[in-house]
């Protein structure tokens, strides 16, 4: 995993990081609103503000994670990042990100971003651990975001990253050696 700087270089990070995956799905969850050009501009800054805010608890929790074995560290993150897109609060949160609301600018933005925060915060702290500033795997991750929320299939997609990122945090485990070495299973290989 990348080196982790200083708290303020991460929430940098962070910030590029909300600013790049999360402003793509805000302009698409205000503009379905359909109130001009103002409430759209203020709901997207109040998503964003929510996502710098979650920044914190983030920035915590990967200091915490960089004190243990990067291949452990990231296991656990990827692992709950995918349980968590199988659970009925993840389920509610995607569903009520895409309901229309009745609030104006900066509370709808807050509102909204407060839901999307819920629905995919342990994956977007999982992908920040995995890659803080690595622009092209962010946008692809937003492009994959906007699919799942704007969807009708947006459960399916949910359960399919939710997949992705627990086959990917056992393939950590297998490719570092614990799963091979846990209770001395040996792989052979036959000549």
């Amino acid at each position: 995993m990348p080196q982790m700087g200083s708290s303020l270089a991460l929430f940098h990070s962070w910030a590029l990081m909300s600013i790049l995956m999360m402003s793509p799905l805000a302009i698409l969850l205000s503009w379905k609103q359909r109130r001009g050009m103002k409430f759209l501009l203020t709901s997207v800054l109040g998503f964003v503000a929510v996502w710098l805010v979650a920044g914190l608890p983030a920035i915590a929790i990967i200091n915490v994670a960089s004190g243990f074995s990067s291949t452990y560290a990231t296991f656990a993150l990827c692992a709950i990042a995918g349980i968590y897109q199988f659970s009925r609060l993840h389920d509610h949160a995607i569903s009520q990100c895409m309901n229309v609301s009745t609030d104006v600018g900066l509370r709808h933005g807050m509102r909204i971003g407060g839901n999307c925060m819920l629905a995919c915060g342990p994956l977007m702290v999982a992908a920040f651990w995995l890659m803080p500033s690595s622009v092209g795997p962010m946008i692809a991750l937003a492009v994959l975001m906007i699919l799942e929320f704007s969807s009708v299939y947006k459960i399916a997609i949910s359960r399919f990253m939710g997949l992705a990122s627990g086959v990917f945090a056992l393939g950590v485990l297998f490719l570092a050696g614990p799963i091979t070495s846990v209770g001395r299973l040996v792989i052979h290989h036959h000549g």
